[in-house]
Parts: structure tokens; C-alpha cells; sequence
């Protein structure tokens, strides 16, 4: 029995022995959590320990291929479905292959055109061409993700492509994405996704034949389609607002130009009511052009606008054109009529010049200037040798009479004329409205100009250089002088019986309007300078005349410290009277109305006073000031109660503002008004009088902390775009129920702000308003707002909750950036 056993025992043990020789080398475990990344097409795993390589079969009948890396890239393979295998493999001697493991790949259908990843990875946008040939139908959706852009430049030049189809997710096709693509013919832009083309998008596309533009795109940018010199045919939105420059230019086969819904018309081509604008050079050279109406809503045409469309027959302007600008229609060699409506009141030079098939022109009724050589070079006008007068213009003067009289029914004088006319002594205009630019230049025979209470508006350098002038009478209505108007008109004031006499309707003057007349030159040679003043004459209820007068040009005073004090019955400054003067401390009497453009642009002003009557403050007017003193206050803008308007770029760069306060009589405050106002809500130290004195008499003084602020009064209606961009102290902003209209960017970049509250008139928050607003912690929006703009509240990092109860609209990165936000509503 012992012996039994013993013989069990060995040959268990001889067993156990056997079985670990054969168990020197372990078989892998298979690979684990096969996995597609999408974007790049790549199968990944699990490495496998101890795998030497992996071996991987795309189907059954595939040769293996070995990767030494626990992936494989799919992205070769043709469109299919491939049962995928994989194992780990071993080294033959410790370690041995593993079972494989499987994994079904769809391979979809793919155009070959490059993407690349955007928005921290949520979207695609097309990069290139790729491998894309022929008919490119882009996609929508590109490995599970939406492409929704076209990056600019991303097929430039390409040679190969003749047909692309815009995928339906698309919002935005860069600048120049399809520039110089030669082969193109064909583009297709689907359904409304579709909001901006960028600049030069399709320029130089020389066989592209018709663009159809979704209503989404409100705007075609410069240069879109310049140069398509096969482009046919045109449909746009049926809510474009705006064509800029170049837009059209050289499409030398467009013909027809519609919009969708278009319904049909007498003209072949037609743009839809929303247009408002169509810039500089937008459609010149268009030779196949033939008839356009232009619209109802048309505002605006451009410099050049329509220049060299030698097929065009028949224009119709619509009945909102405001402005016809230079040469706009230049060389239409075809164009035989113009009707010009009477909602137009610009007119400029050379607009039809060398039209040489124009014969009949209807001037509307509203025009208010009319510029250089219009008509010249067309039958209208001839051989430019006799007097011509159109619908009560008088386009030509030429008379060898010395007493000339505008005909009866004339109220318009165009540009030039009768410049350099050395025949007529005295003008009599009367029921002339408006005198155009240089309508009169260099007549250096006139001496007397007589118009009556019909006239309203004076033109740039209207009388310049008519150095015999010795009266003028401007009747009682004219509300405007623009700049240069009796420039050089040496006797100008010498009459004594002939004062310059301004009526009281005048509310600007231009710049250097009366600058080497008599009356300045009374001022400049005294020594010690000054202010020159025109005369103006107000009846009192009593008929005593008061004389007042406008501030229309400075001499500086030999002494620099010399105060200017403007005299108590002025009414107006005249534009840019007091610019880049240096040290100069002004006194404006109270009965200043008007402050013109530019009045006191980059004057380095020690003091000065708004006067309370002040009605309006020009563009400019205060622009980079270097003011240490705005009225009784130190550093403190107090803009008085009736003031309407504050202009454009008005306090631009003041940066010695530290309080501001604006009445409810202002209805607009405008573009860039209070730009880089960087003080606006600051805390200074000031050195201010404790109203004793020393024993020396002198005045005691104090320093006192004086922190300022901003008031926003109920009744404003505007604030323009920028107003208010980089005022970098202010912290706390109320704007009242009255403002309707807040601009681009307005408070851009006010990095100190901490808190806004927004009245009930506001029904948006426009693009990139508190962009920038990094210490921005409490918002208050109003019910009514329904529309956030794009980048509206971008980078402001305190911003940690706010409420949108009725906005329907959030615009893109509206809150990018915005890295403290937990909560909204």
C-alpha cells in the first residue's frame, strides 16, 4: 500500500513538473475598448502588456498590416462597411498572440474638401480644397459635427472645382474664400443659414454664371463679385439693406438682377425695397446692364456707383433717394432720360457727366445742391457756351450783362456756375434757395450781392476770392454759411452804409467763412489779436434792433495768458474757429447758442464756460481738448438744460472730465462723443480754495478727495455708437426709460464699470456693448429687451448671474469669456 502511494505522489509530482515546462510562455489578453475617433478616423485600445505589436485585418480577404501602436488610422479607406480585427502579439517565446477582438466601421461618404475643428471643438469649419474635383456637394454635417463656416481664403485659386454646393449649417463664408477659383461655374447657397459673404468672396470667378443669395444675407460685402465677367444672373435676399463698394464692379455679361419673391416689372432688373445703400464703384463697367429700378427704399448711391454701364437705358430711383453721389452714372453712354425724385436733395458733381445719349433730365422738387459738370459732356448741356437752366437750377450762367438777375422761377445755383465770371458787377437773386459750392468762385467784378428772405443755405467757397465785394445782403430766412464761403473777398466790411448783417436764423457758420475779408483784417492788424465777429441783427417785440454777432475766426493775442472773452451778445462760434490754439482760457457769454464743428478741436483750453443757453454742440467741437475747467465746478461737465444735441467725437479724449451730467434735453448723443474720456468716475486728490485768505491776501487752500460720476437724465432718446468706449473709471451707469437707441460698442471697454441698470426703452443690447466690462458685476436688464448682440458681454469675468426674461436672441460669444457667470435666468 506505502508503495502505492509513494508511486501516486511521483507521478503527481513529475505531472505538476511537466505542466510548468509547458506553461513558460502566456497567451495575451485580446486588445479592450475598441474605440473610432471620429474627427481624424483613428481605431484606437487598450494597450495589451507584454504585446510585442498588433496585427489588424480590415476584412477577411485584407492582408494583415502590424501597427506598434495601439491604433490604426481608417481615414484611406473607401466609403463601406469593414468588419475590423485585432489581436496583440506576443514574442514567440514568453509571450504568445492573444485572440482577436472585432470592430464594425461604417466609412462614410466623403467630398474630399478639408475641415478643421473650431469653437473648442464643437463645430467644423472648411479649410481647403483637399482632393475635392468637379461637382462639390460640401457637407453639412462632417463626422458628426455641423461645419458651419468657410474660412477666408479656403479655396483660393482653386483650379479644379466647377460646381460647390454650400452646406445647410454654413452661417459665415470668409473673405476671399472662392477668389480666382477659374474652373467654378455653378454655386449653390441653400436655405437662410447664411449670414455674411465676406469681402472678395467670389472675386475673379471668371466662369461663374448665376449666384442666388438666401434672404439672410442683408449685406454683399466689397468686392464680392467683381470681376465675374460670366456672371449673368443675380438673385439676392429680399431683405439686403446694403451693397458696398465694388460689389458688382466689371461683371461685364450681368444683366439681370432680381430678388427672391420678385414678382415682375417693366425693368429687367429690380432690388428690393430694404436696399438703402449702394456704395462707391459697386456696379461699374456692368455693360450689359440695361434697366434697373432701383427700389423704394434707396437712399443712397455711390461714388462711381453705376460708372461705365454704356447698356444702361432706363433708371428708376424709387421715391427715397436722398443723395446721388460724383460721377455715379459717368459715362452711361446710353441713358437718354433721368427723372430725379423729389425726395432727393444731393445732386453731385459730374454724376452724368459724358451721358452722351441724354437729352432729357426732370429735376425733383427737394434738391438742395447741385454739383460741378452734372450734365456736362451730354446734349443737355451743348457746347457748355449759353446760359442753362433745368426745373429752376441754373446749371451754366453765361451773360456779358455787368447787373445780372436770376429769371423768375430760379431757386438753385450749381457748383461753378458762374465761376470766374470778370463781367457782372452786381447779382440780383432773388427767390434763390441755394447757392452750391463755388458757385460764384473768383468773379472778380461783382461788388454787390443782393438775395432776398427766400435764401437758406450758402455752399462751400460760394463767393471765394471775389475780392470786389463790397455788400451783401442775405436776406432774413438762411440758416446756413459753410466754410470759405467769402474767403479772399478783400472788401468785405469796408462799406459803412453795407454792414455784414446775419440774420437770426443762421445756426452754423463754416470754417474760415469770412477769413481775409475787411472785416478780419480790422483784427489782424492789431497787434494784440482777438476774436472776429460778423454782425447780426435780432427785431425785439418793439422793433429795436439788437446787434449781436457769431465768433467766426481768432487771432491769438501776442500774450498767451491774455483771457478771450466772447462778447455777450454772440449766438453762434463758427466751425473750427478756436482750434489748435494753445493756453487759451475762454469766457462764453451766456447767450450762446451754437458751438460749431471743430470750435475749439485740440486747443489746449485752461478754462471755459458752456453757456446757458446752449442749444447744440458740433461734431468735434471740444475733440482732445486738454480742458482743466468745464464751469464752476473743477473737472466737472455739466452740459446745460436745453442743450439738444452733443455731436459726433464732441468730447473725444477730454480727459480732464471727472463728472458729467447730461439734461433730458438732449435727444442724441453721438457717435465716439465721450471716447477715452478716461476720468469720467474717478477719485483724485484736489487742491480746492477753503474761500479765506493768508495774510498775503492769498487764497487758502484745501486738498479734498472728489470722486466723480455720470448722470443720465430722463429724456434722452440716442447714445451713438461708441459714446462712451474706454471710459475706464466709470463704475455705475443708470439709463433712463427714454433711451431707445444705444449704439455699437457704446461702453466698450469701461473696465471699471461694476454696475448697469437699463431702462424699459431699450429693446436690445447691441454688438460688443460692455465687450470688455472685466469688472462688470450686476446687470439689470429691462422686460423689454428680446436681442442680445454678438460679443455683447464678452471677457466680463465678475459678471455672476443676470436674467433674460423676454430675450428671444442671443448673438455669438455673447457671454464668452464670461468665467464667474453660475446663474441665469
Amino acid at each position: 500500500m506505502k508503495k502505492i502511494t509513494r508511486l501516486l505522489l511521483l507521478i503527481c509530482l513529475l505531472s505538476l513538473s511537466l505542466l510548468a515546462l509547458c506553461s513558460c510562455g502566456d497567451k495575451l489578453p485580446s486588445p479592450q475598448n475598441l474605440t473610432l475617433d471620429v474627427d481624424t478616423q483613428t481605431l484606437t485600445w487598450d494597450k495589451v502588456k507584454g504585446a510585442s505589436y498588433y496585427t489588424v485585418k480590415v476584412s477577411d480577404d485584407s492582408p494583415e498590416i502590424t501597427t506598434l501602436t495601439a491604433s490604426i488610422s481608417l481615414e484611406h479607406l473607401d466609403p463601406g462597411v469593414y468588419y475590423i480585427t485585432v489581436r496583440a502579439n506576443g514574442d514567440g517565446d514568453k509571450t504568445f498572440d492573444s485572440k482577436w477582438s472585432d470592430f464594425t466601421f461604417q466609412r462614410l461618404s466623403e467630398s474630399g474638401l478639408k475641415y478643421q475643428l473650431v469653437n473648442n471643438g464643437r463645430e467644423y469649419q472648411l479649410i481647403g480644397a483637399g482632393n475635392a474635383v468637379g461637382d462639390v456637394v460640401m457637407e453639412s454635417i462632417y463626422r458628426g459635427k455641423p461645419v458651419t463656416s468657410i474660412a477666408p481664403k479656403a479655396l483660393y485659386n482653386n483650379v479644379k472645382i466647377t460646381s460647390f454646393t454650400v452646406g445647410e449649417n454654413v452661417k459665415t463664408i470668409g473673405d476671399k474664400a472662392f477668389t480666382k477659383c477659374a474652373k467654378l461655374e455653378t454655386v449653390i447657397i441653400p436655405g437662410n443659414s447664411v449670414t455674411s459673404i465676406g469681402e472678395y468672396a467670389f472675386q475673379s470667378c471668371k466662369l461663374l454664371k448665376n449666384v442666388v443669395l438666401p434672404d439672410s444675407v442683408t449685406e454683399i460685402k466689397a468686392h464680392s463679385f467683381a470681376w465675374c465677367s460670366a456672371l449673368t444672373d443675380v438673385t439676392v435676399g429680399n431683405r439686403l439693406a446694403y451693397i458696398d463698394e465694388y460689389a458688382f464692379s466689371n461683371c461685364s455679361s450681368l444683366t439681370k438682377l432680381t430678388y427672391s419673391g420678385f414678382v415682375g416689372s417693366e425693368y429687367e432688373s429690380n432690388l428690393p425695397g430694404t436696399l438703402k445703400n449702394i456704395a462707391q464703384y459697386a456696379f461699374t463697367d456692368c455693360t450689359s446692364l440695361k434697366t434697373i429700378d432701383l427700389g423704394d427704399g434707396l437712399e443712397y448711391v455711390g461714388n462711381g456707383a453705376f460708372m461705365s454701364c454704356t447698356a444702361l437705358v432706363d433708371i428708376d430711383f424709387g421715391a427715397s433717394l436722398n443723395k446721388i453721389d460724383e460721377c455715379a452714372f459717368q459715362y452711361c453712354t446710353s441713358l437718354a432720360s433721368v427723372i430725379i425724385p423729389d425726395s432727393a436733395e444731393y445732386l453731385a458733381s459730374a454724376a452724368f457727366f459724358g451721358c452722351t445719349a441724354l437729352t432729357e433730365v426732370n429735376l425733383g422738387k427737394g434738391l438742395k445742391d447741385v454739383g460741378f459738370s452734372v450734365f456736362s459732356g451730354t446734349p443737355i448741356v451743348g457746347t457748355g457756351l449759353e446760359t442753362l437752366i433745368i426745373d429752376g437750377w441754373l446749371i451754366n450762367l453765361v451773360t456779358k450783362d455787368l447787373i445780372y438777375t436770376v429769371p423768375e422761377g430760379v431757386y438753385g445755383i450749381a457748383s461753378y456756375a458762374s465761376s470766374e465770371n470778370t463781367v457782372i458787377q452786381q447779382l440780383n437773386l432773388p427767390g434763390v434757395k441755394y447757392v452750391s459750392e463755388a458757385a460764384f468762385y473768383a468773379c472778380t467784378s461783382v461788388f454787390k450781392v443782393t438775395f432776398d428772405d427766400a435764401l437758406i443755405s450758402l455752399g462751400e467757397a460760394a463767393f471765394y476770392g471775389c475780392k470786389m465785394i463790397n455788400s451783401v445782403n442775405l436776406g432774413n430766412s438762411l440758416e446756413h454759411i459753410d466754410s470759405y464761403v467769402f474767403y479772399d473777398c478783400e472788401k468785405l466790411g469796408t462799406k459803412e452804409d453795407a454792414p455784414v448783417l446775419i440774420p437770426d436764423t443762421v445756426r452754423s457758420i463754416g470754417t474760415q467763412a469770412f477769413r481775409n475779408t475787411a472785416v478780419y483784417y480790422a483784427v489782424a492788424s492789431v497787434s494784440k489779436g482777438g476774436v472776429i465777429y460778423i454782425d447780426v441783427t435780432t427785431p425785439t417785440e418793439d422793433g429795436v434792433a439788437v446787434t449781436a454777432k457769431w465768433a467766426v475766426d481768432f487771432i491769438p493775442p501776442a500774450k498767451i495768458d491774455t483771457p478771450t472773452v466772447i462778447a455777450d451778445t454772440t449766438v453762434g462760434i463758427a466751425n473750427y474757429a478756436f482750434s489748435h490754439q494753445s493756453s487759451v482760457m475762454v469766457y462764453i457769454a451766456d447767450s450762446v447758442k451754437y458751438i460749431g464743428r471743430g470750435a475749439f478741436y485740440k486747443s489746449s483750453i485752461v478754462a471755459i464756460d458752456l453757456p446757458e443757453s446752449l442749444l447744440h454742440i458740433g461734431d468735434y467741437a471740444f475733440y482732445d481738448c486738454y480742458i482743466t475747467n468745464f464751469g464752476t465746478d473743477r473737472y466737472d461737465l455739466v452740459i446745460p438744460d436745453g442743450t439738444l444735441t452733443i455731436g459726433r467725437s464732441a468730447f473725444y479724449g477730454c480727459e480732464s472730465i471727472l463728472s458729467l451730467v447730461i439734461p433730458g434735453s438732449v435727444q442724441s448723443i453721438g457717435d465716439f462723443a465721450f471716447y477715452e474720456c478716461v476720468n469720467i468716475g474717478a477719485t483724485f486728490d484736489l487742491e480746492v480754495s477753503t474761500g479765506e485768505t493768508d495774510e498775503d491776501g492769498l487764497a487758502i487752500k484745501e486738498v479734498v478727495p472728489v470722486t466723480g460720476f455720470i448722470t443720465l437724465n430722463e429724456g434722452i432718446a440716442s447714445i451713438g455708437d461708441r459714446a462712451f468706449q474706454g471710459c475706464i473709471s466709470i463704475i455705475d451707469l443708470k439709463l433712463p426709460d427714454s433711451i431707445t437707441s444705444i449704439g455699437l460698442r457704446a461702453f466698450y471697454n469701461c473696465s471699471a464699470l461694476k454696475s448697469v441698470s437699463i431702462g424699459n426703452g431699450v429693446t436690445s443690447i447691441n454688438d460688443y456693448m460692455f465687450n470688455k466690462c472685466d469688472s462688470l458685476e450686476t446687470v439689470i436688464l429691462s422686460d423689454n429687451i428680446t436681442s442680445i448682440g454678438k460679443y455683447a458681454f464678452r471677457g466680463c469675468v465678475a459678471l455672476k448671474n443676470i436674467e433674460m426674461k423676454s430675450v428671444e436672441t442671443i448673438g455669438d460669444y455673447a457671454f464668452y469669456g464670461c468665467t464667474g457667470l453660475t446663474a441665469v435666468v
